[in-house]
Order: C-alpha cells, then structure tokens, then sequence
C-alpha cells in the first residue's frame, strides 16, 4: 500500500498539511514485469546509482476528506499561483555522473525526467472522477523543455507536475522543476498526452 503524508524526505520538501497532503506513490510490479523494471532508462539503469539518480520519490497530491470531491475543491485548490492543478510532486537528488558541461546536469536528463513525472501526472487524471472519458494509455505527443538555470551536480530538486487542460483525447500538462525551497526554477516544461484509442 501507498505511504501517506510523512514523507521520508521531508526535510528536502516544504509540504502544506493544511489543506492537503502527499501520499507516496510506489513502483508497482504488477503492472510492470520484471524485466520491464530492469529494462527502463530509470528503474533499471539510472536510479539508486551513486553519481546517476540517487532519489526518485514520487508523490501524489490528495485533498483531505472534506476536499476528496473535485467539486467541493477551491479555486486555490483548483489553481494554485504556479497555474493548473498540481497532481504530482517529485523529489529528487542528482549525482555527480549525469553531467552535461563540467558540473552541471545535462539537459537530456532533465528532459527525460519531466517526461516521466509527468506521465505519473496522466496515470493520475486516469483516476480522477473529472476524467472519465481518459480511461486508456496515453502517449507523449510533443514535450517542450526551457532551461532556465544550470542545476548542479549533486543537488537536490524538486518536480511539480501540474495538468492544465483536456480537449477531447489531447491532454495538456505542465512541469517546473526548482529547488528545494521553490528559490531557483531550473526548468519549465509543457506537454501534450494523447489517449490512445481502443481497439
């Protein structure tokens, strides 16, 4: 079962626990085989590595049971001053061996990373009561990265996944990734889901 609210690295993360909270969301075998594991870019290659992608925690933001319903949330739940609604939040810690120019993280990285989290942002639309009609894989159509700061080696950041709008099969997200402390934004990045159709 997924782990709620203290999270294990809580001292890397300023969390609310006012109005929601975190819960972790953990690798789950029965969706993906053993050798799918072994076979990501990031579970199987990347992650846990020291120097490569020491911390991959992923979390998903929940309401308390009074917010639980999506209409009973606020318009700061709704949208928040970062815009959209957040679904996802990840912490990570970079190592000193995924570097692009002398100690900085490579942007190919970065790129790759947005494009996962997010992904944990679709699974989540998958789940919520306003999406009813996603209820399919979905694919990266485009991603668009901006780099706005070299992120060093051996840091510590955070990912937050927010989703901004649906149209139809299309699905709209967007992602920044900063500091611990929200003070640097080293990147943004927007992307377009697609929901695959039955066959």
């Amino acid at each position: 079962s997924n782990e709620k609210s203290e999270v294990d690295d809580k001292t890397d993360l300023s969390l609310s626990k006012q109005r929601f909270y975190y819960e972790k969301i953990l690798w789950e075998p029965k969706r993906m085989s053993n050798n799918s594991l072994s076979a990501h870019v990031i579970s199987g290659t990347l992650l846990n590595q020291p120097g490569l992608l020491e911390r991959y925690h992923v979390y998903r933001r929940k309401y308390h049971d009074s917010l639980e319903k999506m209409e009973d949330l606020s318009d700061e739940c709704e949208h928040n001053l970062r815009g959209g609604e957040e679904l996802i939040l990840a912490s990570l810690k970079f190592g000193n061996r995924l570097n692009g120019h002398n100690g900085v993280v490579h942007g190919g990285i970065i790129s790759l990373l947005f494009d996962d989290t997010m992904g944990w942002g679709y699974e989540m639309l998958l789940k919520s009561p306003r999406h009813k009609d996603i209820n399919n894989m979905g694919v990266t159509a485009n991603l668009n990265v901006n780099y706005r700061a070299p992120l060093p080696e051996n840091s510590p950041a955070v990912m937050h996944i927010y989703w901004d709008k649906t149209a139809g099969r299309k699905i709209y997200l967007r992602a920044e990734c900063t500091s611990p402390d929200g003070s640097i934004t080293y990147s943004d990045a927007t992307t377009l889901y697609v929901c695959l159709k039955h066959k």
